[in-house]
């Protein structure tokens, strides 16, 4: 009998693992060799895969250029397709139930969907980029129709349904809105503003305009906003855009005579990564571009001749405006000329697992009634968002197609000026030894008086923006004298006189890196590789020496000799091995608690924290000796006094947390990096779909900026270089780059993580655009 049940189970297990590999080998399969016959193609089309999956689409024409890329970019993101065009339409909960309706309420009150539908009719239908964006998503829907679907389609019970040009325009529009974090600043600049008052709010460098006027808001409107903004903060595996590097350098400063091209744009992550390569020649075009999902033109990449990249301008686009209500019809705010009716759209969210839910979203003149989004706040006022995204024509599409195209760098100049939300920073670079940078987008025209971080009056026509600016008035730079530009979300000088508003970070990467490359002469790829990977911070180390000055004696004692020693020698410098690290880390966000939060408010420091603004107020009052931040609760303290206490909290839960022995206290204990799939946060799935976690050097607001959530334990990686780009113009058909994780999206296929052990080690992989074929798929007609 034993011996039988033995047998029995010996041939289950021997059947699941034949189902297993039977799954994996051929239901899940991605084919990168062989044949395949699909309709809408007019001529044979040969993609060569390289070793790494990344494929070289050769077409007689454009149009099956266009349609192969959607057919092959499907094939291996099929799902972060779906993923997206859900979450930028609001659409999520249809896929993982109540969890996301909140989600879901927010973009449809956002209303980029709306948006999109209107593009789609308006634009010109017999241009080249409408046909390209056509093409596109008929492979997209080739493959859908045909191919294998992806393990989440089965997972999820996902009936796939055809791709609309829509869907593309809906994600452009989330690119957008991952850019813009007024959401999280305004609320909380506003209330410093307002209820705290002016020496609380110096320490954030905020321009504050003559006759800039406070409109209170009551608790509840702050409660409803405070919520909004942390819930525009999307889970990592959403992909919010968060920073960047870029800069270029003249071939006069280069060891082999031509420009070099270094770039790192800086994204939430998750497993796929937000970026497909794809080697596109038709005739005379060429291009190596980095492509989003459902996103037909490259948004950064080269050729032989030229290429970019990009970081975010960070230009302030989106503004608040509180409303005033007519007591006597809930559905009509206040204008100059009377009482304005609102617009009242209805929306019904699917729910996967339970009933739909019908939500009403109000619309005035200015824009959707934005803190309508959330239940429970009746009384809250109606603050409503003006949003240049939704202001604008934006051919965006348009820009990027001719970006790829451009014979020269004025033509690429003059094609930026159809970039107009989201804001972006350009860094050109060429083999006619030019470099430039560009700040594109469309930069409103607001009234002097107007503070554009605050949350301004809707009730009259005066705070409201008056048009945008020419794009002459836009920061740029064509082969500036100091033969180099630097780009890393510093906020840009004043050109022409006008300034530009903006959620810019702390100057910290760009002066380190402004520095490093001056002072650096002669110049190759491999120091450019070092200042990619630069993880000191000096703003850092600048603030531990002041905390440690100010450290009473008995608290020093807490300190093994070896800890005082590192924490006095260290130069901000966030190695793996490094104790100082993980304490100033914790030392840090214990004074952020012991100073900030008590004014704040537990919503609104928890957004508070997520805020660029967070950095500039912090590294200004380490610097204060005394200042209102530093009393609790109305009890005045000076800087000593509050940083005794946090060092005190940061002790202890060092020592909670790590343990007694300070020599483990390590930053590799501390600092892990995991890259999220949607579906990894099911146990067992994590360990199928997941990347990780891995212990990574780097932190915040360091170059290599590998960066964490500010908070207290565990320092969890949320975002970071979502590539890392180099190109030496004097041999552009050879470059480097590398991916976090790897091109596919498929949990099956070797190419789904084959580039994650190179990144974390700080390594890259050469992009040849002569390379030979690892595989070649035929797709014809």
């Amino acid at each position: 009998m034993i011996s039988s049940i033995k047998k029995l189970l010996a041939v289950l297990v021997l059947v699941l693992i034949t189902a297993v590999v039977w799954i994996t080998q051929f239901q899940y399969q991605t084919q990168r060799d062989g044949d395949v016959s699909l309709d809408g193609l007019v001529d044979s089309i040969t993609v060569q895969y390289n070793e790494f999956g990344v494929p070289r689409i050769e077409a007689k024409s454009e149009a099956d250029l266009y349609f192969a890329l959607g057919y092959v970019h499907a094939q291996d993101r099929l799902f972060q397709m779906e993923l997206m065009r859900r979450l930028a339409q609001g659409q999520l909960a249809e896929m993982f139930g109540e969890k996301l309706v909140d989600t879901d309420r927010l973009f449809r009150t956002v209303g980029i969907h709306r948006h999109a539908k209107q593009y789609v009719a308006d634009i010109d239908k017999s241009s080249n980029s409408w046909r390209a964006l056509e093409q596109y998503i008929a492979g997209v829907n080739a493959f859908q129709d045909q191919g294998n679907l992806p393990v989440e389609f089965d997972v999820l019970g996902l009936t796939p349904r055809p791709f609309k040009p829509e869907d593309s325009i809906s994600v452009s529009g989330y690119l957008a809105y991952s850019f813009a974090v007024g959401f999280r600043t305004e609320p909380v600049m506003t209330f410093i503003a307002d209820q705290l008052g002016e020496e609380y709010l110096a320490i954030f460098d905020l321009d504050m305009p003559a006759g800039s006027a406070n409109h209170p808001l009551d608790s509840a409107t702050y409660e409803s906003l405070a919520k909004l903004g942390n819930a525009s903060i999307l889970d990592q595996e959403l992909g919010q855009l968060e920073g960047s590097n870029a800069w270029a350098i003249s071939g006069s400063q280069t060891k082999n005579g031509k420009p070099i091209l270094a770039s790192d744009p800086h994204i939430s992550f998750s497993a796929p990564g937000v970026w497909y390569e794809a080697h596109l020649v038709s005739g005379d075009y060429e291009f190596y571009g980095f492509h989003q999902a459902l996103v037909p033109v490259a948004l950064m990449g080269h050729n032989r001749r030229f290429g970019w990249g990009v970081t975010m301008f960070q230009n302030d686009d989106m503004d608040f405006y509180l409303e005033q209500v007519n007591p006597q019809n809930v559905n009509q705010v206040k204008r100059e000329e009377g009482y304005e009716d609102l617009t009242l759209i209805n929306e019904t969210i699917q729910v996967k697992d339970s009933s739909p839910v019908d939500i009403t979203v109000r619309t005035s003149s200015i824009g959707p009634i934005i803190n309508d989004v959330y239940k429970g706040f009746d009384n809250a006022q109606p603050v409503s968002l003006w949003w240049a995204f939704l202001k604008t024509p934006n051919p965006l599409m348009n820009a990027f197609y001719e970006l790829s195209r451009a014979e020269s760098v004025d033509a690429f100049g003059e094609a930026l000026k159809q970039v107009h939300a989201p804001g972006l920073n350009f860094m050109y670079a060429d083999t006619d030894d030019n470099i430039a940078w560009w700040s594109a987008g469309l930069v409103p025209v607001r009234p002097d008086h107007v503070a554009p971080w605050k949350i301004m009056d809707g009730s009259s026509n005066q705070d409201l923006p008056t048009g945008f600016y020419d794009f002459s008035y836009n920061p740029h730079k064509l082969n500036p004298p100091e033969g180099f530009i630097v780009s890393a979300n510093q906020r840009p000088d004043a050109y022409e006189g006008v300034m530009m508003p903006g959620y810019y970070n702390l100057p910290a990467r760009a002066e380190l890196l402004i520095d490093d490359i001056a002072g650096q002469g002669v110049t190759n790829l491999e120091n450019e590789k070092n200042n990619q990977l630069n993880i000191r911070s000096e703003y850092a180390a600048d603030a531990l020496s002041i905390m440690l000055a100010e450290l009473d004696p008995a608290q020093k004692q807490r300190l093994s000799p070896e800890l005082l020693e590192a924490l006095n020698a260290w130069q901000g410098a966030f190695t793996l091995d490094s104790v100082a690290a993980t304490l100033f880390t914790e030392w840090q966000f214990a004074l952020f608690e012991q100073t900030f939060a008590d004014e704040l408010g537990e919503e609104l420091f928890k957004l508070f924290v997520r805020t660029r603004r967070s950095d500039h107020g912090f590294y200004q009052l380490i610097g204060l000796s005394e200042n209102s931040w530093w009393s609790n609760q109305g009890k005045a303290q000076s800087r000593k006094e509050v940083v005794n206490q946090a060092f005190d909290i940061a002790m202890n839960r060092l020592t909670e947390n790590l343990g007694g022995d300070s020599s483990g206290w390590q930053w590799s204990e501390v600092h892990l990096f995991e890259q999220k799939h949607p579906l990894g946060s099911v146990q067992p799935l994590n360990h199928l779909f997941n990347l990780g976690p891995v212990a990574v050097d780097g932190s915040h607001a360091v170059p290599n900026n590998l960066s964490q959530k500010l908070s207290t334990g565990m320092q969890w990686v949320t975002s970071g270089p979502s590539t890392r780009r180099l190109l030496d113009f004097s041999a552009p058909q050879k470059s480097l780059s590398i991916l976090p994780g790897g091109q596919s999206g498929n949990p099956f296929d070797h190419h789904y993580d084959d580039q994650a052990a190179t990144y974390v080690s700080g390594e890259y992989r050469k992009v040849d655009l002569d390379a030979e074929a690892a595989s070649v798929l035929i797709l014809k007609p």
